[in-house]
């Protein structure tokens, strides 16, 4: 602590000749007085130097900083993204769709045959022109004749069903003359004939539901059996794999 003032600062104080009850006379109680005037002198001065001592290193508490804020709201103009139109599906006749755009052309009022055998793309179609060649050729190319065995029969059933809903799909049918085999031991031992329907065959559910046993010795007396329902879909052409 910084003393500005001495510990004890001499102060000429007149001496008083009073009497203490119970002090000294004469230069003995003089002497007295002058001593306890001097204390009281010394103890005066520190208290003093404490008291200013005090004052000089006492520190000042700093006020506290004003917080004053300096953000700035500033509006952001939203981004405007323009997404490029798609290009317009091409749905005239002979027109080749990508896979991904079948659907699209079929809701636009597109006729699209897809083969089961292609990539999934398509080409649109004239239906009153009747069936298209690449349909043909997909139900040609379909084993024909007496299947082997069982297993091989069951494999043209299913690649027969492809071509069927190929065709429904598009909006086209026809009539597909196949060989009934009879299996013994899962071999073929005989084998009939019989008219499919494939497709769009307007009445077809209905013929076969009142005449459900169509299969005959030949060719001939199979599309017989099913003569009605032929005439009925003119536009549907017949095709024979049964040899």
């Amino acid at each position: 602590m910084l003393s500005l003032v001495p510990a004890a600062v001499p102060v000429p104080i007149a001496m008083s000749t009073w009497r203490i009850a119970g002090a000294p006379s004469g230069d003995g109680r003089k002497a007295t007085v002058t001593t306890m005037m001097k204390r009281f002198v010394g103890v005066a001065g520190v208290s003093l130097a404490m008291l200013l001592g005090g004052c000089v290193t006492a520190q000042k508490t700093p006020a506290p900083a004003s917080s004053v804020s300096t953000s700035v709201d500033v509006p952001v103009a939203e981004a405007t993204v323009s997404v490029p139109a798609s290009p317009a599906i091409d749905t005239s006749v002979g027109a080749l769709v990508p896979q991904g755009d079948v659907d699209a052309a079929r809701e636009a009022g597109a006729a699209v045959y897809v083969s089961p055998r292609g990539d999934g793309s398509g080409v649109v179609i004239d239906v009153a022109a009747g069936l298209p060649a690449q349909a043909e050729a997909d139900v040609r190319a379909v084993a024909g004749g007496i299947p082997v065995d069982v297993m091989s029969f069951g494999q043209q059933n299913l690649d027969r069903a492809a071509n069927a809903r190929a065709m429904e799909d598009a909006g086209v049918g026809a009539f597909i003359v196949i060989r009934a085999p009879q299996f013994e031991q899962g071999k073929a031992v005989s084998a009939q004939y019989v008219v499919l329907t494939h497709g769009a065959i307007a009445g077809a559910k209905e013929a076969i539901a009142a005449n459900p046993n169509t299969i005959r010795d030949s060719a001939a007396e199979a599309i017989a059996a099913k003569q009605a329902l032929i005439d009925a879909n003119p536009g549907a052409p017949i095709i024979d794999t049964s040899s």
